[in-house]
C-alpha cells in the first residue's frame, strides 16, 4: 500500500539535517522513524535509532508511548 522504503529513507535524511540544537524534534523523529522501521520489520536497525535517542527530550506521553513501543518490538 506504502513506500515504507522510500519513507524510511525521508525521515532518515530529514532527521540528521535537523540542528542538534533541535533536541525535542530530533528525538521525536527518530521515535516515528524507529516505528517506521519496526512496521518494515527492520527491528536490528530500528533498535539503533532508539538507542540514540536522549529520552530527557521527552515531554510528550504520546511520544514517550512509542518509543515503549519500538523497545518491546525490539526485545521480542
Amino acid at each position: 500500500m506504502g513506500r515504507l522504503a522510500d519513507a524510511g529513507l525521508a525521515m532518515a535524511r530529514a532527521l540528521w539535517m535537523l540542528p542538534k540544537s533541535m533536541c525535542r524534534s530530533r528525538a521525536c523523529y527518530a521515535v516515528r522513524l524507529a516505528v517506521l522501521r519496526v512496521a518494515q520489520g527492520d527491528l536490528h536497525c530500528a533498535g539503533g535509532t532508539v538507542v540514540r535517542i536522549g529520552t530527557s527530550a521527552f515531554s510528550s506521553r504520546r511520544i514517550a508511548d512509542r518509543l515503549a513501543t519500538v523497545y518491546r518490538a525490539v526485545a521480542v
